[in-house]
């Protein structure tokens, strides 16, 4: 049984050194947390790396679990959930190789979760970085549990990286589904919306490495079909917002990302629009 209440999960395959920054990003949290790295087949093996100096004053441990060969992001994914609640933490946030996480991104998100007992994932704003850490701007996303479990029917309503859930929903829900590469985020976070409190808050918690060769920029495509599986099944007619997310994801299928992104940025959609002034609520 863990003495903190927080485990951060990474999955990491093939990023050792982009694994080592984001773990010595994780400092001047204002909560106590553990990490919990998951090697997914790493040839050689990921080397453990040392808490920074400078992190928040309350111990933590730092976790390597192997696994191999080499399973995907899903298997990775579950392993970690698995194991993190086993180990009797509370909260599991995410995070992923290369992303860098704000001060007091944990203690905000902690807060969040202390003052609304219902709720069951908070997620926030993050800040689109290039490879050389150049500002690409803010991504936003809806805030109240209200908007979100509309808005996950037709867009991204959470940034993935940025996601702490509560572990004891997983007692009556499935964690990241099979089948569902590419947005395996996007189908669970869709179930938890429909069911339980959510919220996002107002804030950049960490800067987001958008590079070329990213999961979502590489299999593009691949994800577009996946997301709009996932709005198929469950799809409602008598919801505009399901017809939304079936037109939102067709584009997908034939036009670039460079393309798409291109015609987001013109109409300030998703993650290129304009930054949200509203106060947080849960």
């Amino acid at each position: 049984m863990s003495q903190n209440e927080i485990a951060v999960l990474l999955p990491v395959y093939g990023a050792q050194k982009k694994m080592e920054d984001t773990v010595a990003s994780l400092r001047n949290q204002g909560a106590p947390f553990d990490i919990f790295i998951i090697d997914d087949g790493n040839e050689p093996p990921l080397t453990r790396p040392a808490f920074p100096e400078r992190r928040d004053p309350l111990q933590g441990e730092v976790f390597v679990l192997r696994q191999s060969p080499n399973q995907g992001l899903i298997a990775a994914l579950n392993r970690g959930i698995e194991e993190i609640r086993q180990r009797g933490y509370s909260y599991v946030a995410r995070i992923d190789a290369g992303d860098l996480a704000l001060p007091n991104r944990l203690s905000l998100q902690l807060e969040a979760f202390k003052t609304n007992p219902d709720l069951a994932l908070c997620g926030g704003f993050c800040t689109r970085v290039d490879a050389n850490g150049v500002d690409m701007g803010l991504s936003t996303y809806p805030l109240t549990a209200q908007e979100l479990k509309k808005s996950v029917r037709y867009r991204a309503s959470f940034s993935h990286p940025t996601v702490m859930m509560r572990l004891n929903i997983f007692d009556e829900i499935e964690a990241y589904r099979p089948g569902y590469n590419h947005a395996e985020d996007c189908e669970l976070f869709f179930r938890i919306a429909q069911r339980y409190q959510t919220c996002n808050l107002p804030v950049s918690l960490l800067l987001y490495e958008q590079v070329g060769d990213s999961i979502s920029a590489v299999h593009a495509r691949t994800q577009a079909l996946t997301t709009l599986r996932i709005y198929l099944n469950h799809f409602n007619p008598l919801l505009w917002q399901s017809w939304l997310g079936i037109a939102s994801k067709l584009p997908n299928l034939f036009l670039s990302r460079e393309r798409m992104d291109a015609i987001k940025k013109a109409l300030k959609i998703g993650a290129f629009a304009e930054t949200k002034t509203e106060t947080h609520t849960s």
